[in-house]
């Protein structure tokens, strides 16, 4: 495919994918600030499972993904409340098992090899209408979740005592920012595959991180470079006929590790011991 006239394929395939990193974007500013990084991944193997699922049950690949995402993060985010066993142990003990149901879901289905190969690597040029209605919808979710509950999420992501002792209903804005993640890492595998799920939520936050010197300016940079890397990796795909998934998530692993190596906060802040966020309490 190439560009000349945007055709309806295409012109698809870029909205739905630059609806993708918006929501990756401003949802992963505050999974790698609360440290939840390692929920992405597991989302996305519960994701990838349900998706396997329900190509075997002939029903549509997104249902069974965003069951098993959301049941995922919630049992995940249900054990770290209750403390008996931390979330990271959780999601780890569902990580493989999740995994290995999906193989064995895709191994049971004919023509396995192929529907494997867009659930694992994903299928950004190959989206649908239906896929663009769902990726519209967790946008319009997560920006509106955001606008309305944004005291409760800093408050819970930067001053977790001072939340509890206000009497905020902590385990709500928990629940809530869970799904959130669970959401958009259902419309992300159908974008970027299961595998690279965790670059393009992570990657483009942590960099913004790097570069950033508060919540709002993080936020900005996050998704500036979450729809750039975007764009040039579906640009680059369409000029070299490679993978539109593979090239996004990889230009966005570059931006981190090189805004890593030259970030300037090192520079400002190499008389501390550690270099980390100012926030004002909200």
């Amino acid at each position: 495919m190439e560009w000349g006239v945007l055709s309806p394929t295409l012109l698809r395939a870029l909205v739905t994918s630059l609806l993708v990193s918006v929501s990756c974007a401003v949802i992963g500013v505050f999974v790698v600030l609360r440290g939840l990084s390692f929920m992405g991944a597991g989302v996305a193997h519960a994701a990838f499972s349900g998706s396997a699922m329900a190509i075997l049950l002939g029903v549509n690949p997104l249902a069974g993904a965003l069951v098993f995402s959301i049941l995922l993060a919630v049992v995940a985010g249900y054990t770290g409340l209750r403390g008996r066993v931390k979330m990271d142990v959780a999601i780890g003990a569902f990580f493989a098992f999740s995994m290995a149901l999906g193989i064995l879901f895709i191994s049971m289905t004919p023509g396995y090899v192929v529907r494997a190969w867009w659930l694992i690597m994903g299928d950004v040029l190959g989206v649908s209408d239906w896929d663009l209605l769902f990726a519209t919808y967790v946008t319009v979710i997560v920006l509106l979740s955001v606008v309305f509950f944004l005291r409760g999420f800093q408050l819970v992501t930067f001053d977790l005592e001072f939340a509890l002792a206000s009497g905020l209903r902590v385990n709500l804005y928990h629940y809530l920012m869970l799904l959130l993640v669970a959401f958009v890492v259902t419309i992300a595998v159908k974008c970027v595959g299961a595998l690279l799920v965790y670059a393009v939520l992570i990657a483009p936050a942590a960099a913004a991180r790097e570069i950033s010197h508060g919540f709002w300016e993080m936020l900005a940079y996050s998704v500036a470079i979450s729809v750039a890397s975007t764009l040039t990796g579906i640009s680059l795909s369409l000029t070299f006929n490679v993978s539109p998934s593979a090239l996004i998530a990889v230009i966005a692993s570059l931006v981190f590790l090189a805004l890593i190596i030259a970030s300037p906060k090192k520079r400002i802040c190499k008389t501390c011991r550690m270099y980390r966020f100012r926030f004002k309490r909200v």
